[in-house]
């Protein structure tokens, strides 16, 4: 099983480097680790925002949600300042009823951003500010007789219940609202985490396959090379081997074309002696081949017959001689 796997992985090789040489293997892998880093780049950085608005909202919501309870702390100090100026009459009272009042005035203008969060609190932020109104106008110190003060103090009991009612109702929906964002935010920060681990294991694979199959490529190349060179060294061999066995050819034809020329100018040599010997003897020479054709006939003969060389030649000669004498 393991040996087919081998097998199969290595035939995919072989085609892989014939397909893609190593010229053009590096900048095509590192042209894909380039892309793939980007597209991983981009989704990572989509969840980074996302992750940023996330912690945005979670902040805004946690500032809401703490002015909520500013809101709720400070109409109950309006309360307790009537109270302890009812028991007390401390003139004191008034500048500290003025200064909170101010900063919840503050806060319920603050609070008005729940506008752009969801169009639905614009009503209970108006009814926020209308109650906590009331609450001043009522828990204002005064010098009241036990009556008034039981009225106003009843009336500032249900105000305020109001008020805690819907400040917790604003409270509950900014909690769930919270744990959404929180999930998301947690969601988006988990997938920043895997796109970070995922381009980190992404960039460590193509790397190591990178260096893995150019290695192999190089090696391939030199082995190439190699047998290459090898080639060329065993062809210049064998031409330098022929080019000895032509040189050796050629110095033997040139020696037997030397041997043939000096035999060639010997027989002329000799066939010259010999037709000055039968050109100088007085008698009648002639030569024939073995066809019994007259091939040669020597002065003397030429001269006694009166003839040309080429009317004697062959049977020629025999023009001279009667018949009877055949």
């Amino acid at each position: 099983m393991r040996s087919n796997i081998t097998n199969k992985l290595s035939r995919s090789y072989l085609k892989l480097e014939n397909k893609l040489p190593l010229e053009k293997f590096i900048p095509s892998v590192f042209m894909i680790f380039l892309l793939s880093v980007f597209i991983l780049s981009i989704l990572t950085f989509t969840n980074i925002e996302r992750s940023k608005k996330d912690m945005d909202w979670i902040s805004l919501t946690n500032e809401i949600i703490k002015k909520l309870d500013a809101v709720y702390t400070h109409n109950m100090q309006l309360r307790l300042i009537n109270r302890g100026y009812s028991i007390l009459k401390d003139k004191n009272m008034h500048s500290r009823f003025d200064s909170v009042s101010q900063v919840l005035k503050t806060e319920i203008t603050e609070l008005r951003i729940l506008e752009k969060i969801d169009p639905k609190y614009i009503s209970q932020v108006k009814s926020l500010d209308s109650l906590s109104s009331v609450n001043m106008q009522i828990s204002e110190p005064q010098d009241l007789n036990e009556t008034e003060q039981i009225e106003i103090t009843g009336t500032g009991r249900i105000n305020f219940i109001e008020i805690d009612r819907i400040i917790q109702m604003i409270k509950n929906d900014m909690s769930s609202l919270l744990s959404d964002r929180k999930e998301s935010a947690e969601s988006a920060n988990d997938t920043i985490q895997l796109f970070i681990i995922i381009t980190g294991l992404f960039s460590f694979f193509v790397v190591g396959s990178s260096l893995y199959v150019s290695d192999r490529l190089i090696k391939n190349k030199s082995k190439a090379e190699e047998l290459l060179y090898k080639s060329y060294e065993e062809l210049e061999d064998r031409v330098d081997e022929r080019t000895l066995e032509l040189q050796d050819s050629n110095e033997k034809l040139n020696e037997e074309i030397s041997i043939r020329e000096k035999t060639e100018a010997t027989l002329r040599e000799s066939e010259q002696r010999f037709k000055m010997m039968a050109d100088s003897a007085p008698v009648l020479i002639w030569i024939s081949g073995t066809d019994m054709l007259r091939t040669y006939f020597n002065k003397v003969w030429l001269e006694f017959t009166g003839r040309t060389p080429a009317k004697e030649i062959g049977n020629g000669w025999a023009d001279g001689v009667h018949k009877d004498d055949l």
